[in-house]
């Protein structure tokens, strides 16, 4: 099993939901959210307006964790590849 992203889980879990009550009220499915917790860059604005809307989390918390990990886990992962 793959390692997902800390913050992220800490800012969903700060809701007080399981990741499957987020997932089903932002209606999607349990392994989709799993995959953005595992890579959080995959996060686009409608999946975050989504995640938004189903858990009250600010936007602008869920786009700087998708951007920093954009920036600095993605980036020294390819160039260790």
């Amino acid at each position: 099993m793959a390692k997902t992203y800390k913050p992220l889980d800490k800012l969903l879990k700060s809701t007080g939901m399981t990741f499957t009550a987020i997932a089903e009220k932002a209606d999607m499915e349990d392994y989709t959210l799993y995959r953005l917790r595992q890579r959080p860059s995959k996060l686009n604005g409608e999946i975050i307006a989504k995640i938004s809307n189903a858990t009250g989390l600010d936007e602008t918390k869920l786009f700087e964790i998708s951007y920093f990990f954009a920036q600095k886990v993605d980036i020294s992962q390819r160039k260790v590849s």
